[in-house]
C-alpha cells in the first residue's frame, strides 16, 4: 500500500491518483455497490470517459477551491468544430481541463458570486482544499478514504469551533426547496455520514458538521448553503454499511453480481393512478 493510501489526512494527492485507487473504497464507489456490484467492478476495470459536465464542475472547482486540474482553454466559439473537439481530446489526454473563454469567464461569475456571498464567502476564505482521508472500518477492516472539497473551522461562520466539511456542487437548481430532490436521487446523505465518519476515525472532530454549498450554473449564479438532518444521516449510515458489508462479500468470493436472476415484481407509485396523472394534456 502506498504512502498516500495510509491512515490519515493527506494534501497534495493529485485528483487521478485519488480516483485510480482500488485499495479502498469511496463514497462513490459505495454507490456503485448499492447499484449492482458488476457496475461497481466495471468502472474500476474501465474509468469513465471525461464529460462536459465533470469539465465544468472541475472548472469551478479550480477557480473556487484554487485546486485541481490545470485549465487550457480553447479558442473557439463553441465545439461543434474539428479543431476544437480535437483540442479538448489532447487536452483529455494530457489530464487537463479543456474549457472555452465563455465557459470561463462564466466560471469567473461564479467565484465572484461565492465571494460575495454572505455565508459562502467566509467559508471559503479559510481552509484546505482537496483533502485527502483514509481509515479503516472498525467492523470488517475495510480501508475506506473521502475526498473533502474543503475542511475550515466553524469559527469563520461564528458557529463554533467545530470541523466545518464543505462539499460543493454546480447544479441548475440551488433552491433548498427543492433540491433535496437531487440529494436523494445521487445519494448525498451517504455521502453526509461517509464524510462523518471518517472525520471522527481520524479523530478530527467527534461531531464535525458537513454543509452542501450549491451554487446555480446560469446567472445570477444563486446560491445555498445546506445541512442534513439527523434522520439523513442515519438513512447514510444504513447505507454505508449495506455497501461495505457488499464489498467484503464480493471481495471474498470473488464474485460481483448484477441484478437478482429472477422475476422483478414491478408496483407504480399511488400517485401514477390519479385520474389528472393520466390524462392526455390539450396543447391547443
Amino acid at each position: 500500500m502506498s504512502d498516500t493510501q495510509r491512515v490519515g489526512v493527506h494534501g497534495g494527492i493529485p485528483e487521478a491518483v485519488y480516483h485510480a485507487d482500488r485499495a479502498s473504497l469511496s463514497y462513490s464507489g459505495a454507490k456503485l455497490l448499492l447499484s449492482s456490484p458488476a457496475k461497481f467492478r466495471r468502472a474500476q476495470d474501465h474509468p469513465p470517459k471525461p464529460k462536459r459536465e465533470y469539465d465544468l464542475g472541475h472548472l469551478a472547482h479550480k477557480l473556487i477551491l484554487g485546486k485541481g486540474a490545470d485549465l487550457v482553454v480553447v479558442d473557439a466559439p463553441d465545439w461543434r468544430t474539428k479543431d476544437a473537439r480535437e483540442a479538448r481530446d489532447q487536452a483529455h489526454e494530457l489530464g487537463l481541463v479543456p474549457v472555452l473563454g465563455s465557459e470561463l469567464a462564466n466560471a469567473e461569475q461564479m467565484r465572484a458570486a461565492v465571494r460575495d456571498h454572505e455565508l459562502a464567502g467566509p467559508l471559503f476564505a479559510e481552509g484546505r482544499a482537496e483533502v485527502s482521508m483514509y481509515a479503516d472500518d472498525p467492523e470488517t477492516a475495510v480501508r475506506l478514504r473521502g475526498r473533502a472539497d474543503w475542511l475550515t473551522n466553524g469559527n469563520v461562520i461564528d458557529i463554533g469551533d467545530r470541523l466545518l466539511i464543505v462539499d460543493y456542487k454546480t447544479t441548475t437548481d440551488a433552491n433548498p426547496k427543492s433540491w433535496w430532490r437531487a440529494a436523494l436521487r445521487f445519494g448525498y446523505h451517504m455521502q453526509f455520514a461517509w464524510y462523518v465518519t471518517l472525520a471522527r476515525a481520524l479523530r478530527l472532530d467527534d461531531s464535525p458538521i458537513f454543509l452542501h454549498v450549491c451554487q446555480e450554473l446560469e446567472p445570477p449564479h444563486l446560491i445555498s448553503v445546506n445541512e442534513f438532518g439527523l434522520d439523513e444521516y442515519k438513512l447514510g449510515l444504513e447505507q454505508m454499511r449495506e455497501a461495505i458489508d457488499i464489498y467484503v462479500e464480493c471481495q471474498q468470493t470473488g464474485t460481483w453480481p448484477g441484478y437478482p436472476p429472477l422475476i422483478h415484481p414491478i408496483s407504480y407509485a399511488p400517485w401514477a393512478f390519479r385520474r389528472d396523472f393520466n390524462e392526455p394534456v390539450d396543447i391547443d
